[in-house]
């Protein structure tokens, strides 16, 4: 967990940087823009807000596993982070 005053902005110990908010990968967003954050996330812009159209940006890992050179979708809304720890909630403790 990290402390309210602290950024959103989080780096697992194994390297995985992503937005706290939402889980998002950070390298998306930030080589795309804030569409790139699920709606449920603060730092979201909604779509209609951005007069540009979505592009291919050749070194986002989203876009590079489409692997047919059109800009990679927008995350959808999957509940994070609620959704994970109602599923790490449900796992029975280590013993």
């Amino acid at each position: 967990y990290k402390a309210a005053e602290e950024c959103d902005h989080v780096t697992c110990e194994c390297g995985f940087e992503f937005c706290w908010d939402c889980g998002v990968e950070r390298s998306v967003a930030l080589l795309h823009d804030n569409r790139w954050h699920k709606p449920s996330c603060r730092y979201h812009t909604r779509p209609e807000e951005v007069a540009e159209a979505p592009v291919f940006v050749p070194g986002c890992p989203e876009c590079q596993r489409r692997g047919d050179g059109l800009p990679c979708r927008f995350p959808p809304d999957d509940g994070y982070p609620h959704s994970y720890t109602q599923r790490r909630s449900m796992r029975q403790p280590r013993r």
